[in-house]
């Protein structure tokens, strides 16, 4: 059974800031968004921070996306700023990620670990081959790992 993420209800409260973000400086000002390991993390813990603004449909308000950017934006280092639409998209794209490795650590006879993946031994390649023809985007799991399941959760 699989299970779909929502994020969980923050640990501390932080007021949101109602200014907006100023482009760091030398920053390009347009163009597609570069997502950083150290970018996903701070969006997860945006959206951690403002779980109550999710609808039952585990989906998050326009806006709520909007405040993400412009948080976002204030620790920038590559790549074009990030908009309420990438960060819609991103947030997508991680809900997806963790439903994968859900599943992943939920098949018998495998292992799962945030550094590794599921370091196919060559006694499960042919199962993982398998699975991989219906699962194309666990591909990149084969043995790397993805550190946010556990903040997700």
């Amino acid at each position: 059974m699989s299970r779909s993420w929502i994020p969980r209800a923050p640990k501390t409260s932080t007021a949101p800031s109602t200014a907006p973000a100023a482009a760091p400086a030398g920053l390009p000002t347009s163009g597609d968004a570069a997502w950083l390991v150290a970018d996903e993390k701070r969006f997860i813990e945006y959206l951690i921070e403002h779980v109550a603004e999710a609808g039952d449909n585990k989906n998050f308000k326009a806006s709520t996306f909007r405040g993400a950017a412009d948080h976002l934006e204030l620790t920038r280092t590559r790549g074009g700023p990030k908009t309420a639409k990438s960060c819609e998209q991103k947030y997508r794209t991680l809900r997806k990620l963790w439903g994968l490795v859900d599943i992943i650590m939920g098949v018998s006879g495998w292992s799962w670990s945030e550094k590794d993946g599921v370091k196919v031994t060559p006694a499960m390649q042919s199962s993982w081959d398998d699975w991989v023809r219906v699962n194309t985007d666990a591909k990149r799991f084969r043995n790397k790992g993805w550190p946010f399941y556990a903040l997700m959760f």
